[in-house]
Protein backbone atom coordinates (compact mmCIF):
# COMPACT_ATOMS: atom_id res chain seq x y z
CA UNK A 1 0.00 0.00 0.00
CA UNK A 2 1.50 3.47 -1.36
CA UNK A 3 0.20 6.18 0.72
CA UNK A 4 0.88 9.97 -0.44
CA UNK A 5 0.89 13.09 2.18
CA UNK A 6 0.98 16.01 0.44
CA UNK A 7 1.23 18.72 2.73
CA UNK A 8 1.76 22.86 2.97
CA UNK A 9 3.73 24.04 6.22
CA UNK A 10 5.23 27.40 7.18
CA UNK A 11 6.54 27.43 10.51
CA UNK A 12 6.99 23.31 10.61
CA UNK A 13 3.72 22.30 12.70
CA UNK A 14 2.14 20.70 9.68
CA UNK A 15 5.25 19.28 8.46
CA UNK A 16 5.50 17.39 12.14
CA UNK A 17 2.08 15.95 12.44
CA UNK A 18 3.06 14.59 8.92
CA UNK A 19 5.57 12.74 9.99
CA UNK A 20 3.65 11.53 13.25
CA UNK A 21 1.00 10.81 11.20
CA UNK A 22 3.52 8.79 8.84
CA UNK A 23 5.11 6.68 11.84
CA UNK A 24 1.15 5.70 12.43
CA UNK A 25 0.02 4.45 8.97
CA UNK A 26 0.22 0.85 7.55
CA UNK A 27 2.43 0.58 4.12
CA UNK A 28 4.54 2.78 2.20
CA UNK A 29 4.38 6.28 3.26
CA UNK A 30 6.05 9.51 0.77
CA UNK A 31 5.85 12.80 2.50
CA UNK A 32 5.70 15.72 -0.21
CA UNK A 33 5.82 19.30 0.94
CA UNK A 34 4.06 20.86 -2.03
CA UNK A 35 5.50 24.37 -1.69
CA UNK A 36 8.86 22.96 -2.02
CA UNK A 37 8.15 20.50 -4.71
CA UNK A 38 5.52 22.26 -6.75
CA UNK A 39 5.74 19.43 -9.84
CA UNK A 40 4.50 16.58 -7.74
CA UNK A 41 1.99 14.67 -8.40
CA UNK A 42 -0.78 12.19 -7.19
CA UNK A 43 -0.18 9.29 -9.72
CA UNK A 44 0.60 5.76 -8.46
CA UNK A 45 -0.34 6.16 -4.71
CA UNK A 46 -2.96 3.93 -2.96
CA UNK A 47 -4.27 6.15 -0.18
CA UNK A 48 -4.12 10.59 -0.59
CA UNK A 49 -3.58 12.62 2.41
CA UNK A 50 -3.68 16.14 2.15
CA UNK A 51 -2.35 18.63 4.85
CA UNK A 52 -2.39 22.99 5.33
CA UNK A 53 -2.12 25.10 7.81
CA UNK A 54 -5.22 27.69 8.38
CA UNK A 55 -3.73 31.51 8.31
CA UNK A 56 -6.55 33.47 8.33
CA UNK A 57 -8.90 30.87 7.25
CA UNK A 58 -7.63 30.07 4.20
CA UNK A 59 -5.03 27.83 2.56
CA UNK A 60 -1.87 28.08 0.61
CA UNK A 61 -2.19 28.26 -3.02
CA UNK A 62 0.14 25.56 -3.57
CA UNK A 63 -2.02 23.29 -1.78
CA UNK A 64 -4.71 24.56 -4.18
CA UNK A 65 -2.87 24.06 -7.33
CA UNK A 66 -1.59 20.85 -6.39
CA UNK A 67 -5.56 19.91 -6.01
CA UNK A 68 -6.66 21.58 -9.15
CA UNK A 69 -3.46 19.71 -10.64
CA UNK A 70 -4.19 16.02 -9.21
CA UNK A 71 -7.95 16.13 -9.02
CA UNK A 72 -8.77 13.02 -10.60
CA UNK A 73 -6.38 11.34 -8.87
CA UNK A 74 -7.45 12.37 -5.74
CA UNK A 75 -11.15 11.95 -6.09
CA UNK A 76 -10.12 8.14 -7.59
CA UNK A 77 -8.36 6.86 -4.36
CA UNK A 78 -9.44 6.92 -0.45
CA UNK A 79 -8.54 10.29 0.81
CA UNK A 80 -7.92 11.48 4.25
CA UNK A 81 -7.98 15.47 4.82
CA UNK A 82 -6.17 17.03 8.10
CA UNK A 83 -5.59 21.11 9.15
CA UNK A 84 -3.21 22.77 11.29
CA UNK A 85 -4.46 25.85 13.47
CA UNK A 86 -4.90 26.69 17.07
CA UNK A 87 -8.59 27.10 16.65
CA UNK A 88 -10.40 24.56 18.54
CA UNK A 89 -14.00 22.90 18.39
CA UNK A 90 -16.86 25.30 16.37
CA UNK A 91 -14.49 27.38 15.24
CA UNK A 92 -11.62 24.63 14.16
CA UNK A 93 -14.11 22.73 12.47
CA UNK A 94 -15.39 25.95 10.13
CA UNK A 95 -11.60 26.08 9.30
CA UNK A 96 -11.21 22.27 7.88
CA UNK A 97 -14.89 23.01 6.04
CA UNK A 98 -13.58 26.44 4.38
CA UNK A 99 -9.54 24.63 3.99
CA UNK A 100 -10.97 22.11 1.80
CA UNK A 101 -13.88 22.10 -1.72
CA UNK A 102 -17.09 20.57 -0.63
CA UNK A 103 -16.05 17.10 -2.88
CA UNK A 104 -12.98 16.51 -1.45
CA UNK A 105 -14.73 16.67 1.94
CA UNK A 106 -17.71 14.53 0.95
CA UNK A 107 -14.98 12.27 -0.37
CA UNK A 108 -12.86 11.90 2.49
CA UNK A 109 -12.53 9.01 4.91
CA UNK A 110 -11.88 10.82 7.61
CA UNK A 111 -11.42 14.71 8.05
CA UNK A 112 -10.04 16.83 11.24
CA UNK A 113 -8.06 19.54 13.16
CA UNK A 114 -4.72 18.32 14.58
CA UNK A 115 -4.00 21.42 16.24
CA UNK A 116 -1.64 24.09 16.18
CA UNK A 117 1.48 25.37 17.55
CA UNK A 118 3.17 28.08 17.41
CA UNK A 119 7.47 29.11 18.31
CA UNK A 120 7.80 32.72 19.09
CA UNK A 121 11.20 32.91 17.50
CA UNK A 122 10.03 31.61 13.96
CA UNK A 123 7.23 34.50 13.38
CA UNK A 124 9.03 36.83 11.21
CA UNK A 125 9.07 40.61 12.12
CA UNK A 126 5.80 41.90 11.62
CA UNK A 127 3.70 38.27 11.96
CA UNK A 128 4.93 38.31 15.68
CA UNK A 129 2.87 41.69 17.04
CA UNK A 130 -0.15 40.84 14.83
CA UNK A 131 -0.23 37.28 16.20
CA UNK A 132 -0.28 38.35 19.92
CA UNK A 133 -2.90 41.02 19.40
CA UNK A 134 -5.12 38.21 17.53
CA UNK A 135 -4.54 35.13 20.02
CA UNK A 136 -3.35 36.82 23.00
CA UNK A 137 -0.17 34.31 23.38
CA UNK A 138 2.66 35.80 24.23
CA UNK A 139 4.33 32.41 24.46
CA UNK A 140 5.41 29.45 22.93
CA UNK A 141 2.60 27.14 22.33
CA UNK A 142 0.84 23.77 21.17
CA UNK A 143 -2.14 22.13 21.58
CA UNK A 144 -1.50 19.94 18.70
CA UNK A 145 -3.31 16.35 19.41
CA UNK A 146 -1.43 12.89 19.05
CA UNK A 147 -4.71 11.18 20.16
CA UNK A 148 -6.09 13.08 16.94
CA UNK A 149 -3.15 12.06 14.63
CA UNK A 150 -3.19 8.30 16.22
CA UNK A 151 -7.13 8.34 15.64
CA UNK A 152 -6.74 9.52 12.02
CA UNK A 153 -4.05 7.13 11.29
CA UNK A 154 -6.47 4.50 12.53
CA UNK A 155 -9.46 5.85 10.05
CA UNK A 156 -7.19 5.57 7.85
CA UNK A 157 -5.83 1.80 8.20
CA UNK A 158 -8.82 0.56 8.51
CA UNK A 159 -10.19 1.39 5.01
CA UNK A 160 -10.27 -0.46 1.96
CA UNK A 161 -10.55 1.23 -1.12
CA UNK A 162 -13.87 1.53 -3.00
CA UNK A 163 -15.09 -0.91 -5.36
CA UNK A 164 -14.62 0.00 -8.53
CA UNK A 165 -18.10 0.62 -10.98
CA UNK A 166 -18.79 -1.40 -13.82
CA UNK A 167 -18.78 2.21 -15.82
CA UNK A 168 -15.11 2.29 -15.11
Amino acid sequence: MNILIAYVTKHGTTEACAKKLAEKLEGSVTLVDVKKDPAATAQGYDKIILGVPIYGGDIEREMKHFVHQNFPQIMGKPLGLYICGLFEGEKGLAGLKKAYPEQLLKKAIVADLFGGSVVQSKLGFLERPIFRMVTKIKTDYSNVSDEKIAAFAERMNANIAPKKSKAN
